[in-house]
């Protein structure tokens, strides 16, 4: 998460009351809530305790199930024990990163779990062979994980870097703050329908409907069938133009993804950067050179006068090479989440005048203001010592990491030494991988297979409405709305298949906002750069640096 929506581990353990934070639903809807509490650290740990919370500390490839916790400005204290003996509690590892997976033997043992809390720490120090004591400034991360939504409900990264923690100000203001980024996407695992990421995030108009091309990171079932369920859990109205499956069969030990113009690209041999700094020069690179769960979070007070993050990547070209395709594993920001409603409340009872007049405007319209606002994540190649712009990755949404590529044309590039420039406004993103691939893209034939049912929840049959690119949408009307979609798995013809859910659609926001709107605030929007500025503003007054 962005450092400014993670909070800098805090000198005291109120981190914790970050913990506390939650998805609740009601009606279907998805709530994000973060709580100040007045309880003392250890209270709040006792708490998170006596709701059977599991938690784990992590260091390196390590980890232990810890207990005991106790904090004080300085230090979190603690037992930790083996998890060998635990059948629960494991997370499945592999190229597609997922959702823990609980490996009980028996159904019961779910249920002895509300939320796994893991906290990923780079320093520790034995007091025995179980007391351990954790400075502060070691913590790099803390995550919620909710069985019930089968994801990370709520992660706060922490400095990496060796600052030192600051003193814990005002929790976030993000009351009931209700998520604008649908509709999500679950996949069926074998044993349930498991979260795994959302569809065309950002399409919030009619013009500026989209494809997405969303890589399907779990196997089909034992009937040999794909099934995806496709749902509304927030206060939106989601309109469903298409959804296929993209199969694509290709060699062993090769990764296929995308890009957003609907071009498959093979990767073979991806290479990390090999350097990786922020605006200010701060070595980044250890964040952003592998997949794992530190992501780059940006730093708060580190930003050009425009308030816009960059990054900075150095790759090595190898001779010859035409072409590159860049690599990205990311997300957007809870924080991002956070500035859109704050904007939006600013409308009052004008909100849905506003959005009726959007409508009429044109698909490019809306989104050079989304570009003009840094809001996607543009990339720039340098040639000839000036940054020249390639193009941007889409929003991706805030719930899960998404994996992107970008493919980068080198004609007329003589350098050995490739310099990429990546940014966007403060706050909006945060990164867990970069990497370029410079191999020649296998020859792919995708075969797109339609929808063999697709079953609404008032159980209509709306495959007609998801086959083809028209006038004729599945409308996801409220939250609690959703369909289930099964697609056939033909014989495979490669060595091995990746399948991609191609969907396309948009989403309108529903907000019930009352009061006169504040139209001078609302008119600065009007220029270039000032969601950013307003970014920054707002969060300099919630933590008053």
């Amino acid at each position: 998460m962005y450092r400014l929506m993670r909070i800098p581990l805090i000198s005291r353990l109120t981190a914790f009351c970050i913990l506390v934070s939650f998805i609740i639903m009601t009606n279907g809807c998805y709530y994000f809530r973060v709580n100040r509490s007045a309880e003392p650290p250890g209270d709040l740990i006792k708490k998170m305790e006596s709701e059977n919370r599991f938690i784990i500390l992590h260091i390196g490839d390590n980890a232990w199930e810890f207990t005991g916790i106790d904090a004080t400005s300085q230090a979190i204290t603690g037992k930790i024990s083996g998890l060998e003996g635990h059948q629960l509690y494991t997370k499945v590892i592999n190229d597609h990163p997922g959702p823990y997976r609980y490996k009980g033997k028996r159904s019961s043992d779910e249920r002895e779990v509300l939320n796994e809390v893991h906290i990923y720490v780079t320093d520790m120090e034995s007091a025995d062979s179980a007391s351990v004591s954790i400075p502060i400034e070691a913590v790099q991360k803390i995550e919620v994980f909710d069985r019930a939504t089968g994801a990370t409900i709520a992660s706060w990264t922490f400095s990496a870097l060796g600052a030192a923690a600051t003193v814990f100000g005002v929790v976030f203001i993000i009351v009931l703050l209700t998520k604008s980024s649908c509709p999500f996407i679950y996949g069926y695992d074998g044993t349930d329908y498991v979260f795994y990421g959302e569809v065309f995030s950002g399409a919030v108009q009619p013009g500026l409907e989209r494809d997405d091309y969303f890589p399907v990171p779990f196997s089909c079932s034992k009937d040999d069938t794909y099934k995806i369920k496709i749902t509304n859990e927030v206060k939106e109205i989601q309109y469903v133009n298409l959804a296929e499956l993209l199969l694509v069969d290709h060699k062993k030990g090769t990764e296929i993804l995308f890009d957003k113009y609907g071009v498959p690209h093979s990767i073979s041999s991806p290479v990390p950067p090999i350097s990786a700094s922020a605006y200010d020069n701060t070595d980044i690179l250890q964040l952003v050179n592998k997949k794992d769960t530190v992501n780059y979070t940006g730093l708060e007070k580190v930003t050009d006068d425009n308030y816009i993050e960059e990054i900075y990547l150095k790759f090595i070209k190898p001779e010859n090479a035409k072409s590159a395709k860049l690599i990205m594993n990311a997300k957007n920001s809870f924080w991002m989440e956070a500035v859109i409603t704050k904007i939006h409340e600013l409308f009052g009872e004008k909100y849905d005048k506003f959005i009726a007049k959007q409508e009429k405007k044109s698909g490019a319209r809306h989104g050079k203001y989304q570009i003009d606002q840094e809001m996607p994540m543009s990339v720039y190649l340098e040639k000839n010592n000036r940054w020249e712009f390639v193009d941007y990755f889409n929003l991706p949404g805030a719930m899960a990491l998404r994996n992107d590529i970008l493919p980068i044309s080198l004609e007329d590039f003589d350098s050995d030494t490739i310099s990429i420039k990546i940014r966007t406004g403060f706050g909006f993103w945060e990164v867990d991988y970069l990497a370029m691939d410079f191999g020649p893209d296998e020859t792919m034939d995708p075969l797109t297979v339609n929808t063999k049912s697709a079953i609404s929840n008032n159980n209509t049959d709306i495959s007609k409405k998801l086959s083809a690119t028209d006038s004729d949408y599945y409308v996801l009307e409220k939250p609690g709305d959703e369909a289930v979609l099964e697609f056939v798995n033909p014989e495979i013809k490669g060595e091995c298949r990746s399948a991609f859910l191609h969907t396309r659609g948009y989403y309108k926001i529903v907000r019930e906002l009352s009061g006169p709107p504040d139209k001078k605030t609302l008119r600065t929007f009007r220029k270039p750069g000032m969601i950013p500025s307003f970014s920054k503003e707002t969060y300099k007054k919630i933590y008053k640096n």
